[in-house]
């Protein structure tokens, strides 16, 4: 089914924690009538529990209330269920691939690449679940780069005007903040250990090694 074209098209993300909000509920009905209200064309959720052993899957869910199609990187188990990354769309899916950026004994973590057809035309989406701790979004970061193709001057004209945009979601700010934050950890530390009046300095960072801060 061709959709009629819009004059934007509207790309959410949106880290969903297992469909459990703020008073500790688990509920999906919630979080698709936000994304109801936001009216997206493609939708890439993070923290999704998907098919498990009692029959359940809040993606189901929330994919048939949208009335779009989906599909799932799934990373790891959680109580039985798929848990993972999902992209949602109102345009067709026409490839999907998992990435692994999983680093030493952190939880499991996956960048997803999905593929849709706007009225003819292609649309990368990468959709990334970080980690938390620097080293290891420092790990995750630049294979995810790795992953998106350059573009190229000299393609094909009739394959460039095909491939509309890549959409590199979460990922794309990384490694520019992550270069921030390492230079002001460094910074920082210096100042942690100089003295002035025969007192060490706290850097106002967080603790990190060597940091003399009580």
């Amino acid at each position: 089914m061709t959709l009629a074209p819009r004059s934007t098209l509207r790309i959410v993300t949106y880290n969903i924690h297992r469909s459990r909000g703020m008073d500790r509920r688990t509920r999906p009905t919630r979080v698709a009538e936000v994304l109801h209200s936001i009216d997206a064309d493609v939708v890439a959720l993070q923290e999704v529990l998907g098919a498990g052993p009692d029959g359940s899957s809040h993606i189901e869910e929330i994919g048939a209330s949208l009335g779009m199609g989906w599909v799932m990187a799934s990373t790891r188990q959680l109580r039985g269920h798929q848990f993972g990354n999902v992209v949602l769309s109102r345009f067709p899916i026409t490839h999907h691939a998992h990435h692994d950026l999983s680093w030493k004994s952190c939880e499991e973590r996956c960048m997803q690449r999905v593929d849709v057809d706007v009225n003819g035309r292609t649309l990368h989406v990468y959709n990334v679940h970080l980690g938390t701790a620097i080293l290891e979004r420092r790990h995750q970061a630049r294979p995810s780069f790795r992953q998106v193709p350059p573009a190229n001057a000299n393609e094909d004209r009739e394959r460039e005007s095909q491939e509309i945009a890549s959409v590199r979601i979460e990922a794309w700010h990384t490694l520019t903040n992550l270069q921030r934050r390492c230079a002001r950890m460094r910074e920082g530390h210096a100042r942690c250990v100089s003295r002035q009046s025969g007192l060490r300095r706290g850097c106002g960072l967080p603790r990190h090694p060597g940091c003399p801060r009580g």
